[in-house]
């Protein structure tokens, strides 16, 4: 409701705006675009913003998903043209700068501490433009920033450190040469490079700081478990929402507390009706919040620790191992298979870092262990005393439908396309195939996965345990 008086009033004041005949409110010039008035693009956002509201409400269906994805393009190709326009007003700023003069002996940065007209606190500015090393650091410090930020784009670590120095430094522009709205306009401009983690965490921390100035502003969602008392509310809005890795060997980012918000209808629980259990697997912020992570039913509301912990007493014999020496996609889909089977482990054959997307955050739940190469995987599994066993069609395999799985194993997958490496093929104890009955060459990697280590839960998985 407070969408539609919003969007309502705003058109009204665009009308009234229109027929009073307001400056620079014309239809087809000087506008955002050449030919392209104000008085379109306003009203063009504003009835995009209608017919948006309109869809979601009374088409969810195939229309939702083509504006979706409408917005989704316009949402990315916004930011690129902001991101490229950061990088060359950086770049050029600081190559402008280490060609002048003033900027090389320390007087652009002296001599505006020096105006009253930037000084809106003339103590602090000159008591900093009257040190000399302070007026040094902060004039070459502002031009090797600007000119290497666009090239540490490509390393996430550096780029963050500069975005911060960045950020700190427009903060003290703000402060120091009172130029409050410019600031916050390249400030906000930085923000368009900071992590998405850190991002979702952020809004994260407001939404919880919002429930603790605003209190009764959530529901109740359904299916919310029983329990009696009220768990101690511990003032956890500044605890970092990502849980830390199940396993040392896992870098990536952790599960967001609700990693589905904007993704079509919302799956889940909402906020836990008080009193709260009293029981230390409940996550005080999920009870407060709702839980729509990709879980069981029966894991609402627990804290991920506690649900590794719960998996652990009871995770099947067989690891899944997937070589990953090109980035395949179809990796995040053979995770989430081996935690729906609950895979012992999961082991990463190759580079590190993987494709993570079609996981689903699944790997948050499992143990997953990084190996160079297939030999250190050889030597890991002897040690282990685990027999490999290839999933491939090749000459010579057998058929997976006729063999008997060992209880304890590693299932070796291959990459979308070549498959199983020669190297891996060679460590492998024996190579099964799946029968195929088409005209195609082989099965998606996924789906191929998925297959052999269903054969394992067929064979040895108590079924009457799920």
């Amino acid at each position: 409701m407070t969408g539609i008086v919003l969007w309502a009033a705003l058109g009204l004041a665009l009308a009234v705006a229109q027929l009073q005949g307001a400056a620079g409110l014309t239809w087809f010039g000087h506008g955002p675009f050449p030919h392209f008035g104000w008085s379109l693009a306003l009203w063009g956002l504003w009835a995009a913003h209608g017919l948006w509201w309109a869809a979601q409400r009374y088409a969810p269906g195939e229309p939702r998903t083509v504006l979706d994805t409408l917005a989704t393009l316009a949402h990315n190709a916004v930011l690129l043209v902001i991101m490229v326009e950061v990088c060359l007003v950086y770049a050029t700023a600081g190559w402008y700068k280490i060609q002048g003069s003033r900027w090389q002996d320390g007087t652009a940065v002296f001599y505006p501490m020096h105006l009253d007209y930037f000084s809106p606190w003339p103590g602090l500015s000159h008591l900093l433009g009257g040190n000399g090393l302070m007026v040094m650091l902060i004039t070459y410090g502002t031009v090797i920033v600007q000119v290497a930020f666009p090239f540490t784009l490509f390393n996430r670590r550096l780029k963050n450190v500069l975005l911060v120095a960045m950020i700190c430094e427009h903060l003290s522009i703000a402060v120091l040469l009172g130029l409050p709205f410019f600031s916050l306009a390249m400030i906000t401009a930085d923000a368009v490079f900071l992590p998405t983690n850190f991002l979702t965490w952020l809004g994260g921390r407001l939404s919880h700081l919002r429930g603790r100035l605003f209190p009764g502003t959530g529901t109740a969602g359904p299916e919310a478990p029983s329990g009696e008392g009220r768990r101690r509310r511990c003032p956890l809005w500044w605890r970092w929402p990502y849980a830390r890795g199940v396993s040392s060997e896992t870098t990536a980012p952790a599960e967001p507390l609700q990693y589905d918000d904007g993704y079509g209808p919302k799956i889940g629980v909402g906020p836990h009706p008080e009193p709260w259990p009293e029981d230390g697997r409940y996550d005080p912020e999920l009870l407060a919040h709702g839980d729509r992570r990709n879980v069981v039913d029966g894991y609402r509301y627990w804290t991920r620790e506690a649900i590794v912990a719960d998996l652990d007493t009871r995770r099947h014999d067989f690891h899944v191992a997937v070589e990953n020496w090109s980035h395949d996609f179809n990796i995040g889909s053979v995770v989430r298979t081996a935690n729906a089977f609950l895979a012992k482990e999961i082991h990463i054959v190759g580079q590190r870092r993987w494709n993570r997307r079609g996981a689903m955050v699944t790997d948050r739940y499992q143990h997953v262990r990084h190996h160079p190469d297939t030999e250190a995987l050889t030597s890991w599994a002897a040690t282990e005393e685990l027999p490999i066993i290839g999933i491939d069609n090749l000459p010579g395999s057998v058929p997976l439908e006729t063999t008997v799985l060992p209880r304890r194993c590693v299932l070796l997958f291959g990459q979308e396309g070549p498959g199983l490496t020669e190297e891996a093929r060679r460590h492998a104890s024996r190579v099964c195939s799946i029968a195929q009955f088409g005209s195609t060459r082989s099965i998606n990697a996924g789906a191929a996965a998925a297959i052999a280590m269903h054969a394992w839960i067929s064979r040895h998985a108590r079924i009457e345990d799920v």
